[in-house]
């Protein structure tokens, strides 16, 4: 009796064995000269109609935060017990592992993170997500002349974006190469491709109804005790087909108690968008200064609400607060010490709407604006959908999608290896290398 039970479980709960493929598939990233995949089989691909079933849908404001509850001073708590426990996991294995290689002798540099904290999406597909007001705002701000209502516009479809950094599942880091293509309607098609490894580089071309957006993802991060701040460091373009230009950043995202406590996520520094030719900028400043205590000495923030201004700036005073560094400009812009003549206010609060002089231009209610991002049928041989560790996650197989994640971990490293030799050959050859300190001094003793 429990033979046939068991039987029929099986027959009713395939296993992902029915996944299996004979052989690699003619477009997989890995070199199945250099690997071995004894134990770890290669996934069939995910069929195109599978893949479009399984795009995140369009939800609410409301369902986007079911898993996180709002402090009182605006941050959002991950209150999800799944993610929580499997966060928590994923740190306390990771450090027993560290220790374990210590005590080896081994290095710990690139140690592979667990696979239940993934998800089965590409870094560059979910970055897609962020561009999902795009055709709505952009659409608009090409049918008006008015320099200052495109820039406001393009701030509304950037802060409507910011509701897309919440999800805590992670995605998988791309690999060098890897492309994604996608459309949001018959006008709209996004174009990805990770260009660099080291620094992590995902550019990216956006073909809108009468503009296009271009740039690159520069992905960065800053780490202080039990804090962690994610960001793109670099400027962004849309270009409009009468050729003027705006340029922008993206918003950034700052995770709390990243190793202590409730995980706890906000959005920091700002939004800054801006006109050259009409001298326009428009400043959006995250966590709010609410009050002072103590003399001063202790400040309370609003951190789910946004405040700034539209202004006129001087070009002149603007280049003093270019800094060296991406992170310090971005400080630097937040005074705002390049004022001339002050346009509007800004005011809102990034999980509801947004304002200008009290009037709306966002709001949360309308999510219908954000359109679904779709990956296109046609796609290049580097398409992030031939993965095999991602298809594994995707076919619920974790464990096959972990022995996946570190055989293209390995070749992606022994990969660089060979073009950092390759590089360091060029340079002796051309004479381009860089001599070393005691060479050179000896050089400018000799002259």
């Amino acid at each position: 009796m429990d033979k046939k039970n068991e039987k029929r479980k099986k027959l009713e709960n395939p296993t992902a064995d029915k996944h299996i493929a004979e052989n690699l598939d003619s477009n997989s990233f890995a070199d199945i000269d250099t690997i071995d995949m004894e134990g770890c089989p290669p996934p069939k691909a995910i069929p195109y109609d599978v893949l479009v079933s399984t795009t995140p849908p369009n939800v609410s404001m409301e369902e986007r935060l079911k898993d996180f509850k709002m402090d009182k001073d605006g941050t959002l708590k991950v209150a999800c017990k799944e993610i929580r426990s499997r966060q928590k996991a994923a740190v306390t294995g990771l450090f027993k592992r560290a220790a374990v290689k210590l005590l080896e002798g081994k290095n710990v540099v690139g140690m592979s993170l667990p696979i239940n904290i993934f998800q089965p999406r590409s870094t560059i597909e979910r970055i897609g997500d962020l561009f999902r007001f795009f055709p709505y705002y952009c659409d608009k701000a090409a049918e008006t002349d008015d320099e200052i209502e495109r820039v406001k516009l393009l701030t509304s479809a950037l802060v409507a974006s910011c509701q897309f950094q919440m999800n805590q599942w992670k995605p998988f880091n791309p690999l060098l190469g890897e492309t994604y293509r996608c459309k949001f309607d018959e006008h709209t098609e996004l174009f990805f491709e990770h260009t660099s490894h080291h620094p992590a580089i995902s550019n990216y071309y956006f073909k809108g109804k009468k503009w296009t957006a271009y740039g690159a993802i520069l992905y960065n991060g800053k780490v202080r005790p039990n804090t962690v701040t994610l960001f793109s460091e670099t400027w962004s373009t849309l270009q409009f087909d009468d050729g003027r230009k705006l340029t922008f950043n993206w918003p950034w995202l700052q995770m709390g108690n990243f190793l202590i406590g409730t995980r706890k996520i906000m959005m920091t520094k700002l939004v800054c968008v801006k006109s050259e030719e009409a001298r326009v900028k428009c400043i959006v400043k995250f966590n709010k200064e609410v009050k002072k205590k103590m003399l001063g000495l202790m400040t309370t923030y609003a951190y789910n609400e946004v405040h700034g201004a539209m202004y006129i700036y001087d070009p002149e005073r603007e280049k003093s607060m270019i800094k060296k560094k991406f992170y310090d400009t971005i400080s630097s812009l937040s005074k705002m010490s390049d004022i001339e003549h002050e346009l509007e206010v800004v005011s809102g609060n990034w999980l509801e709407k947004l304002c200008f002089d009290d009037k709306e231009y966002w709001n949360a209610k309308d999510f219908e604006l954000g359109k679904i991002h779709v990956p296109a049928k046609d796609c290049l041989p580097s398409s992030y959908r031939y993965r095999e560790d991602l298809i594994w996650l995707h076919y619920g197989d974790l464990e096959r999608a972990g022995k996946w994640k570190d055989i293209l971990e390995v070749q992606q490293r022994k990969e660089r290896k060979i073009r950092n030799k390759g590089t360091k050959l060029r340079e002796l050859k051309s004479g381009k290398k860089k001599k070393g300190f005691f060479a050179s001094m000896f050089k400018s003793n000799k002259s």
